[in-house]
């Protein structure tokens, strides 16, 4: 219970246990208050709106976005092609595989050979493998038991790895599942 000032109550004590609150504001104080936590809120919309602007600023500086005045006083923003590029770099770096629903009973495999020429392409598709989470059965065989094969070709395209060398398939079985099921947490 709180007593807010200038009505009849409790004294502004607020019993909670065996710990009291006083909660009671002097009468002159709570108008003051009002107008200090008033002031302190427009200052806080004022400095995001600020750091809303400085950001959009910066990145249009640095030609991520694109903004322009419309006819009818409103603003458009437009991503170009390099926030587009930047932004799909972030969704990249953040990338995980789907959450294992119910599962159907099948492994989603990835087998690539790539020749000498791709080999720090190769090397990053299999750190980037394992950042998603999917499990290495050897150098260049990848074991997962989600659908990941959209994942798959955007990392791809982001190494400029062919399609020629990657193999993906399913199968409702695979040497090791014991080991997989575990891994995953399918026990």
């Amino acid at each position: 219970m709180i007593d807010c000032p200038g009505q009849a109550g409790s004294g502004g004590v607020e019993h909670r246990g065996p710990i009291a609150f006083r909660t009671a504001w002097p009468a002159a104080a709570a108008p003051a208050l009002f107008a200090t936590l008033a002031r302190q809120a427009f200052k806080d919309e004022k400095r995001v709106a600020e750091k809303r602007a400085r950001a959009l600023q910066r990145f249009k500086t640095c030609r991520l976005i694109k903004i322009s005045e419309l006819p009818d006083g409103t603003t458009k923003i437009e991503i170009t092609a390099r926030g587009k590029t930047l932004l799909l770099r972030y969704k990249f770096d953040d990338m995980k595989l789907p959450p294992i629903e119910p599962w159907d009973k099948k492994w989603r495999i990835v087998l690539y050979d790539l020749p000498k020429r791709y080999q720090i392409a190769s090397q990053a598709l299999s750190k980037k493998l394992h950042e998603l989470g999917a499990y290495q059965l050897q150098k260049s065989v990848w074991v997962s038991p989600v659908e990941f094969y959209k994942e798959l070709e955007f990392i791809c395209a982001i190494f400029g790895i062919p399609n020629d060398y990657i193999q993906y398939f399913t199968s409702p079985e695979i040497p090791n599942e014991k080991t997989l099921r575990v891994f995953f947490g399918l026990a």
